[in-house]
């Protein structure tokens, strides 16, 4: 099992926000994403290396598409 945590500060809560809420949908079940002021703390687990790349991949395109808008 591999079990991956990360914290990503942001320039205000409002993007962390936006962040959070665009990905809800996607995330559920796969990611744990909690919003702490301006900070998205980031957890899931994945049974295997191919699980957790698909997962990570996922997880960083959609918040830097929302990055870019």
């Amino acid at each position: 099992m591999i079990r991956f945590r990360a914290t990503i500060n942001l320039d205000n809560e409002k993007l962390a926000e936006t962040i959070l809420k665009s990905t809800a949908i996607e995330n559920r079940g796969y990611v744990d994403m909690r919003r702490e002021g301006k900070k998205l703390e980031i957890a899931f687990e994945a049974k295997d290396y191919g699980s957790f790349l698909h997962t990570f991949n996922d997880l960083f395109v959609s918040i830097l598409m929302i990055l870019k808008l």
